[in-house]
């Protein structure tokens, strides 16, 4: 065993271990970079979120659900929806005579 411990190391082996610790430095960099990434981005997520709950209040009321989520009531969510949409529509024109005459693009052929 002692002419292991005595004799001189090769040279490719050499190489390698200096490249694998330089590998490693750069990999150590690379994940102290990501890390300070993660604390900048984590940051600014609490900076918006705080603006935001400030002007809009600590619980908003989001919906909780998609299209098929029933509400307290347990009504469908989707048919709410639909109300709502209906009552911001805007009243349609009469008669085709009166859309022609508002709009005489559609007049064209």
């Amino acid at each position: 065993m002692d002419i292991f411990v005595d004799r001189p190391s090769k040279e490719e082996d050499l190489e390698m271990i200096n490249k694998l610790k330089e590998e490693n430095i750069l990999k150590d960099r690379s994940l102290k970079k990501a890390e300070e990434d993660m604390e900048y981005y984590r940051n600014m997520l609490i900076n918006s979120e705080e603006t935001y709950n400030k002007y809009f209040g600590n619980n908003p009321k989001v919906a909780d659900g998609g299209p098929g989520a029933k509400n307290k009531e347990g009504k469908d969510q989707k048919d709410l929806n639909k109300r709502s949409s209906l009552k911001n529509e805007k009243p349609k024109i009469g008669s085709s005579k009166e859309a022609l005459a508002v709009n005489p693009l559609l007049n064209k052929k």
